[in-house]
């Protein structure tokens, strides 16, 4: 194994570097921020609030290192009735937002086939784990933006049907000491999240 040596040319800019990602996290600490957007006309700026803090952290069970985790508000469509989850993971590999029930405390709508059957959804990762429960409709909050009424997973819901056989090949059911968070938001990498 060939070993990489710092040059002393290089030490100023990593110094600095450093400096800046330090500043910029704040030690931990929770800070907002907001940009604004200008033209070169006369017109005033306009305030824009899309920056969605995320922290580097061992998440809430303490087991892992290195977590990207965010907090992310859910409110039940069209009502005040809201709820903020904190230490949800940041995931590019994966797509949409999972919940585990257990750090859900509001009453989501389920979503429903056209028999009145509630929908289930099995997510399979690359870690050999699966994800399995019910499909709930949200009103997602991430910075200053907001979706209304966005499908999302509850994973892990007690009393709801078991996952089916195919859901559970490959691997085990995800649950939080598996994963070191309370969630999963998914940034998909793909302009289409089931196919072309």
């Amino acid at each position: 194994m060939r070993r990489r040596y710092l040059r002393a040319w290089q030490l100023p800019a990593l110094v600095a570097g450093a400096l800046g990602l330090l500043t910029s996290c704040g030690s931990g600490s929770s800070t907002t921020s907001s940009s604004t957007t200008s033209s070169s006309s006369s017109s005033s700026s306009t305030p824009v609030n899309n920056i969605q803090p995320v922290q580097v952290s061992v998440g809430p069970t303490g087991s892992d290192v290195n977590e990207l985790l965010t907090n992310v508000t859910i409110c039940v469509p069209g009502t005040t009735n809201c709820q903020t989850i904190s230490n949800v993971l940041v995931d590019t590999g994966s797509t949409g937002l999972r919940l585990f029930s257990s750090a859900v405390s509001i009453a989501l709508p389920r979503v429903k086939d056209a028999s009145g059957n509630p929908l289930g959804n099995c997510t399979q990762f690359a870690s050999n784990n699966y994800a399995w429960g019910p499909v709930a409709t949200a009103q997602v909050q991430l910075a200053g933006e907001i979706a209304s009424s966005v499908p999302m997973q509850l994973i892990d819901v007690p009393g709801f049907a078991a996952a089916p056989i195919s859901c559970q090949t490959g691997g085990s059911a995800l649950t939080l000491d598996v994963l070191g968070a309370n969630g999963i938001l998914g940034l998909g990498l793909f302009q289409q999240d089931c196919g072309s």
